[in-house]
């Protein structure tokens, strides 16, 4: 079983550069307007384009709402909004079952060829 590797400190400033250079284009913005329009230093929002790691995170929020998109994905590249709606199709018991013998068995979704996602 494959086991989820946690990101280094530079892959995830890796990833929220490179969200953040395509969203900055995306959007025909740039980062020197986008700094403008969050209350940044264009010199802050340059070293955020170039990997450096964000250390206002107000400021990340700020440029979230700016730029449309949820503030998870912008940092993470992981879309909270869409998880979240997949789990709003389910019902969950409060209290965890702790007794009893399981077998659980996790399979990896793919979305279906001309479905939702």
């Amino acid at each position: 079983m494959k086991s989820v590797r946690k990101r280094s400190k530079k892959e995830s400033n890796e990833v929220f550069a490179k969200n953040l250079s395509l969203l900055l284009k995306e959007r025909n913005l740039s980062a020197a307007h986008a700094a403008k329009l969050i209350g940044v230093s264009t010199s802050t929002m340059h070293g955020w384009v170039s990997g450096t790691s964000p250390t206002d995170l107000a400021a990340v929020l700020r440029l979230s709402e700016v730029l449309h998109v949820d503030f998870q994905f912008l940092l993470t590249g992981v879309n909270a909004r869409t998880e979240r709606a997949i789990l709003e199709g389910f019902d969950f018991e409060r209290e965890p079952v702790l007794n009893g013998l399981f077998a659980i068995e996790l399979r990896r979704l793919s979305p279906k060829k001309g479905g939702p996602l």
